[in-house]
C-alpha cells in the first residue's frame, strides 16, 4: 500500500529516473498551479512489487493526489493498477483505456483535462501505423493550452535507422532514433495545430536484457528518454 506524499517535497516536481541523467530533466520547472492535472501512462511487463514502487515514486514526487490520473494499457495490469490507484491513501482515479481507440471514446471530463502526460514503454509496441492514431490520443487529452508536457521513455537505438522488429515468439519492438522522435513528433504535433519543442536523448546502458531463441541478433533494448513541450 502507497503512503501518503512526503511533506515538503515542491509540488512542480516532475518525476524522474533515478538511474539517467537525462539533460532536459535538469532545468528547474516553473511552479505549476494547484489544479494542474498530471496523467501517468504505463506499459509495463514488470513484478506488481515493482509497478507499485514506481507509482509510489509518483506520488511522493509531491504532486497531489486528487489532481492524478492513470492508464495502463495492459490487460494483465489492469488489477493491479486499479488496486493502486484506489489506495485510501493515494485516491487516484484509474481508468481502462484502449490508447489506439479515437478520441471520442475517452469520457469527456479526460478530453483536454490535462498538462502534463508522463508516458513510459508505449510507444515501442505499434505497427508502422499506429503511431499516429496513439499521438491523436495524447493530444485529446492534453489542456491545449502553452506548456503542456508529454515526457518519459520508450525504445530507442544507436545502431542504424528507426525501424521495426519482429522479436522471439511474436514479440514486436519499434525503436526510434533521437531524430526520427524528434521529427514525427513535430509533425504530428503540426498537422494538430500545435507546436512542439522535442529533445531526446538514448541511453547506451541497455534498459533490460533480450532473452529467447535467436535474440541475440539484436540490438539490446536501450532507453529513448524524451520531452515534448507544447508551445
Amino acid at each position: 500500500m502507497a503512503d501518503e506524499p512526503t511533506p515538503n517535497l515542491p509540488a512542480h516536481r516532475i518525476p524522474t529516473d533515478r538511474d539517467t541523467n537525462s539533460p532536459f530533466w535538469t532545468e528547474t520547472f516553473p511552479p505549476l498551479e494547484e489544479h494542474t492535472k498530471r496523467l501517468f501512462i504505463e506499459y509495463a511487463n514488470i513484478p506488481e512489487d515493482k509497478l507499485q514502487e514506481h507509482l509510489e515514486e509518483a506520488v511522493h514526487a509531491g504532486s497531489p493526489p486528487q489532481t492524478l490520473h492513470g492508464i495502463d494499457l495492459t490487460p494483465n495490469f489492469f488489477p493491479a493498477g486499479k488496486h493502486l490507484f484506489n489506495d485510501p491513501h493515494t485516491p487516484i482515479a484509474f481508468l481502462q483505456a484502449n490508447a489506439l481507440s479515437p478520441p471520442s471514446t475517452l469520457p469527456p471530463t479526460w478530453r483536454n483535462n490535462f498538462t502534463i502526460i508522463t508516458a513510459n514503454y508505449v510507444q515501442h509496441c505499434f505497427n508502422l501505423q499506429d503511431p499516429k492514431t496513439y499521438a491523436a490520443f495524447l493530444l485529446a487529452l492534453l489542456s491545449g493550452n502553452p506548456n503542456d508536457l508529454i515526457f518519459g521513455r520508450t525504445a530507442g537505438t544507436t545502431e542504424g535507422e528507426a525501424r521495426r522488429e519482429e522479436m522471439h515468439k511474436g514479440q514486436r519492438l519499434y525503436r526510434h532514433t533521437e531524430a526520427s522522435f524528434v521529427e514525427f513528433w513535430t509533425r504530428v504535433a503540426a498537422q494538430h495545430g500545435r507546436r512542439a519543442r522535442v529533445e531526446t536523448w538514448v541511453d547506451e546502458m541497455p534498459a533490460f536484457e533480450l532473452k529467447g531463441e535467436g535474440m541475440e541478433r539484436f540490438e539490446p533494448v536501450k532507453n529513448l528518454m524524451y520531452s515534448i513541450r507544447f508551445e
